[in-house]
């Protein structure tokens, strides 16, 4: 498999596990792009909840690897106000994880963490949303949903 083929298939698997994701409402893809061994895309969504998301990634393959080298995941309430950004933009050199770091619940509380990509993310929205989806997991008198 080429480097450009690796790329596309990488962008298939992030579309493809975002719509088969119980916790993605809906989604739309602003933007994507596979040139030669890079790969970028842009992702706006709705979680179960109403919540909000947009996530960015821009990564390349590498010696048979993909690589993420630039990223954004964005969580959002319904009104606008921040839950949880991932990113690696480097404007917090303070943070002992530069460049790679964590927005929770205002711009304003930086902490650090672990890079991270977009399946991961979503594996932890998925986790912190797992009551969307199964009432009856956190409350055993909640009704259960079909």
């Amino acid at each position: 498999m080429s480097a450009h083929e690796r790329v596309i298939e990488r962008l298939c698997n992030i579309r493809s596990a975002l719509m088969a994701s119980p916790v993605v409402a809906d989604m739309r893809v602003l933007h994507e792009q596979a040139l030669g061994d890079v790969g970028y895309f842009r992702i706006r969504g709705t979680f179960v909840n109403s919540d909000g998301f947009l996530f960015m990634e821009r990564f390349h393959n590498r010696d048979g690897g993909i690589f993420v080298e630039k990223y954004a995941f964005h969580w959002q309430r319904a009104d606008g106000s921040l839950i949880r950004r991932w990113d690696n933009a480097p404007h917090h050199p303070e943070i002992a994880t530069f460049p790679d770091h964590l927005h929770e619940g205002s711009e304003d509380t930086v902490l650090p963490h672990a890079a991270v990509d977009s399946f991961r993310v979503l594996r932890m929205v998925e986790a912190a949303l797992s009551m969307f989806l199964n009432p009856s997991s956190t409350n055993p008198q909640a009704p259960r949903t079909p």
